[in-house]
């Protein structure tokens, strides 16, 4: 719970990257400022192989790794625009809300069809890619709600109650630098039991 609280989507994202020592040494040590000494007496390895998984970790992680949490309401803000530009097929109004750079990453564990293999980067192939998509592939009755997961407002698209996709955004410069799209079926049931209290607390709110 602590650490679901303290980090976002898109830093579980990268953290995939990592292998599961790599992963255990960089979040005991950068999240939780565990020593080495600890570490090492947990995982079982030597001090000197703990500080070798974790400067490999963090060199792995990037940029990725800062804890820049946007404005709320502007990060509420920019992920309802952009869903709704994405959702009337609008690649103009798209590629403004994104920075130049900005990155696509898609996670569906091999089991969405219409999802892109690798991350796309670049304001126009993200926004053609996005658009393209949702035109082709978006089913019919489909809803979208804005909930929050992990501490920050996520789109989630739902069909009959059953969700298909979560939708968070990292910010930089009042645009948006990184879109994650969670379609994995695997990974999507705690989502489903969370939209389904909201539901039945009356808090789920249909944003289109």
């Amino acid at each position: 719970l602590e650490l679901a609280d303290s980090i976002s989507i898109a830093f579980l994202v990268v953290m995939e990257r990592l292998n599961p020592r790599e992963r255990a040494t960089f979040l005991l040590r950068e999240v939780f400022d565990y020593d080495y000494e600890e570490i090492a007496g947990i995982l079982e390895v030597s001090v000197a192989n703990c500080r070798q998984l974790f400067h490999r970790a963090k060199a792995r992680m990037g940029e990725s790794v800062a804890r820049f949490r946007p404005d709320p309401a502007l990060h509420r803000q920019l992920i309802e625009q952009f869903g709704r530009a994405v959702r009337q097929g609008d690649i103009g109004d798209v590629v403004q809300l994104l920075a130049r750079d900005a990155t696509l990453n898609v996670d569906s564990g091999g089991q969405v069809r219409a999802a892109a293999r690798r991350p796309l980067r670049g304001a126009l192939p993200v926004a053609q890619f996005l658009t393209g998509v949702t035109r082709k592939m978006a089913p019919v009755g489909m809803l979208v709600q804005l909930i929050e997961i992990n501490g920050e407002p996520a789109l989630v698209s739902s069909v009959d109650g059953v969700p298909k996709q979560v939708v968070t955004i990292s910010i930089g410069d009042d645009r948006i630098q990184g879109i994650n799209i969670m379609s994995n079926p695997a990974k999507l049931k705690r989502v489903a039991e969370k939209l389904a209290m909201l539901a039945d607390a009356g808090e789920l709110r249909v944003v289109w």
